[in-house]
């Protein structure tokens, strides 16, 4: 296993998805929002569908998938937060 990455702000995603409030995605989307480019965001999953949408988000969205780290019940994801597109 490699080395865990420092990371600038951490999410906990339990109870997410549930009726009520933001989802998981809404949430990452949020957290990456208050990063500056090349910081990290530890985020705390708990299912399967959170880890496969937010890696593929993150890769499609030009983050950087930095670590997956399975602890069972929980995944932990390290993203670093990509540079915003050129305008």
């Amino acid at each position: 296993m490699g080395v865990t990455p420092a990371a600038d702000l951490s999410l906990d995603l339990l109870g997410s998805g549930d009726t009520c409030g933001d989802s998981p995605m809404d949430r990452v989307r949020n957290a990456l929002a208050r990063l500056q480019a090349g910081q990290v965001l530890h985020v705390i999953a708990y299912t399967y569908e959170q880890v496969f949408t937010i890696t593929r988000w993150a890769s499609r969205y030009g983050h950087r998938v930095l670590a997956v780290e399975s602890a069972d019940p929980q995944t932990h994801i390290y993203l670093e937060k990509g540079a915003p597109p050129p305008s």
